[in-house]
């Protein structure tokens, strides 16, 4: 398993700001996964010329009924689901655990949010700090993947996984919003 080292405990965005990068425990990213796994695919049975019946999964061009192509569209509609949320626990854990930030003192952001842009700020803790750091710490799509890679470098996450964790939110990114998308493909969001 190769992992990435990340020389620094720090981060600088876009724009110069610098935050502090916390240690935390790798394993708990596989723990997220698990919590969300993904269902098997679907599978039909042939009949072989022997006349043993073999287990496959489905794909596209195997979806020969109605209750097929309906079942493996749920499949498909449950594993998009599942990995939105495996993407936002994911993203809270590497920004909750990954980042030295602390909630300023002062309320300034959350009024402005709350009054003036008529946004929900969370009331709870680790969802209002969750928040703060989407909304105000971090400076824009650039920022966002390159710090989640950051974050699971610096906690010794291996290659494979981070490369993996950076095409599920780059995907995740350009589906949500379309603008990113465009911007990914003229070279302006890069990884």
């Amino acid at each position: 398993m190769t992992t990435r080292k990340q020389k620094s405990g720090t981060f600088t965005t876009s724009s110069g700001k610098v935050l502090k990068l916390k240690k935390m425990n790798p394993w708990l990213i596989d723990e997220v996964y698990k919590a969300h796994r993904l269902p098997p695919v679907p599978t039909y049975t042939v009949t072989t010329a022997t006349g043993a019946t073999e287990e496959h999964p489905h794909d596209e061009t195997t979806l020969d009924t109605p209750e097929a192509q309906m079942e493996y569209a749920e499949w498909q509609k449950v594993c998009a689901e599942l990995t939105e949320k495996q993407e936002e626990r994911l993203q809270a854990l590497l920004f909750l655990r990954g980042l030295d930030v602390d909630l300023p003192k002062d309320e300034d952001w959350a009024e402005e949010q709350e009054e003036l842009l008529g946004i929900v700020v969370p009331v709870k803790k680790a969802q209002r700090k969750l928040h703060f750091i989407k909304t105000e710490v971090i400076e824009g799509l650039d920022d966002l993947l390159t710090l989640m890679e950051s974050i699971m470098t610096y906690a010794g996450v291996s290659e494979v996984a981070i490369e993996v964790a950076k095409s599920s939110f780059q995907r995740a990114v350009e589906e949500a919003n379309p603008v990113a998308g465009t911007a990914s493909e003229k070279g302006q969001v890069e990884l």
